[in-house]
């Protein structure tokens, strides 16, 4: 797990990351959650990242909210961390279509 931090109207925000991993012995590629070993071939001496990844879900974006303006700013302020995100190099790829979209890291 790494971690994307961002500056939003002055606050630092901090976004949690997961690995992509590649094996450079056999080509497996896993997503990492704690372990760096391949399960392939056991290697952890050959493996990479190959990019990060940054899960959305629209379904718990309204967590905590009670009222109609405090679910309109929370999704003001998602927009405005999404914008930075993207010009931070991160992209969208494909279509929601689940509430989960999951954001990847351009290399």
């Amino acid at each position: 797990m790494g971690e994307e931090t961002i500056t939003l109207d002055g606050e630092q925000i901090s976004l949690t990351t997961r690995e992509w991993l590649t094996c450079e012995r056999c080509n497996l590629e896993w997503l990492s959650f704690d372990d760096r070993v391949c399960e392939k071939c056991g290697s952890n001496d050959r493996t990479r990242v190959v990019t990060e990844e940054i899960d959305e879900w629209a379904k718990i974006i309204y967590n905590g909210t009670s009222t109609i303006e405090d679910m309109a700013a929370t999704l003001e302020r998602r927009a405005k961390i999404l914008r930075e995100l993207k010009q931070n190099g991160w992209e969208r790829r494909g279509v929601v279509d689940t509430g989960h979209a999951t954001l990847r890291k351009c290399e």
